[in-house]
C-alpha cells in the first residue's frame, strides 16, 4: 500500500489532536495559602457580566471588586479564563468569588488556581487581614477631563465667533 502526503498529514493530525485534547492536569486545587502565594493578584468580587472571548478561546468575566490583596485594583476588572474543557473556571453571574489571577498578557485565571465561591468558604479559611479597597478614581478623572475639555471648547468657540464679528467691523469700508 502506497502512502501519499495527504494520508500522512491526516494521521499526524489525528495524533496531535489526541495529545492536545488532554484534560486539565491539576488533580485538586491548591490550598488557599499556595494559591495566594502563586497569584499576582487576589480579589473578592461579584460577577456582573459574562462574555465569550473568541480571540483567546474562552470566557471573559467582569467583576465588581469588593477588596483586593497583594496590590490595589480598579472597581471593575475583566478576567479571562479558557473554556471549561480546557481547564477554565466557570463563574456564575451575580455570585461572589475569591479569584486568584496571574497578570501575564492580561488578567487570567483557570480551574487549577484555587478560585472559590465566597458562599463556599469555611470558617477556617484564612486570607491576610491587610487588604486594599478598590480604586474608583478613574471615573472622577474622566469627569474632570471631560469638563476641562468642554470648557476649552466653549472658550475657543466664543473666541472664534468674537474674532469673526470683530473682523467684519474692523474691515468695513468707511463711508464719506
Amino acid at each position: 500500500m502506497k502512502y501519499n502526503g495527504l494520508t500522512f498529514f491526516f494521521w499526524l493530525l489525528i495524533a496531535l489532536s489526541s495529545v492536545m485534547a488532554q484534560p486539565c492536569n491539576c488533580d485538586q486545587p491548591p490550598t488557599m495559602t499556595e494559591a495566594f502565594e502563586s497569584a499576582d493578584l487576589v480579589f473578592e468580587g461579584k460577577v456582573v457580566f459574562i462574555n465569550t472571548n473568541w480571540m483567546a478561546g474562552g470566557l471573559k468575566y467582569s467583576f465588581e471588586i469588593t477588596r483586593t490583596w497583594k496590590r490595589p485594583a480598579a472597581k471593575y476588572l475583566i478576567v479571562n479564563t479558557p473554556w471549561e474543557k480546557d481547564c477554565g473556571y466557570s463563574f456564575k453571574a451575580d455570585s461572589s468569588y475569591i479569584v486568584f489571577v496571574n497578570k501575564k498578557f492580561g488578567l487570567k485565571t483557570d480551574g487549577c488556581m484555587g478560585n472559590v465561591s465566597v458562599s463556599g468558604l469555611s470558617a477556617e479559611t484564612s486570607l491576610p487581614k491587610d487588604f486594599f479597597l478598590p480604586e474608583n478614581n478613574n471615573t472622577d478623572k474622566m469627569v474632570y477631563f471631560l469638563a476641562y475639555s468642554l470648557g476649552i471648547a466653549v472658550f475657543l468657540s466664543i473666541a472664534f465667533i468674537a474674532l469673526v464679528v470683530l473682523r467684519k467691523k474692523w474691515h468695513q469700508p468707511r463711508r464719506n
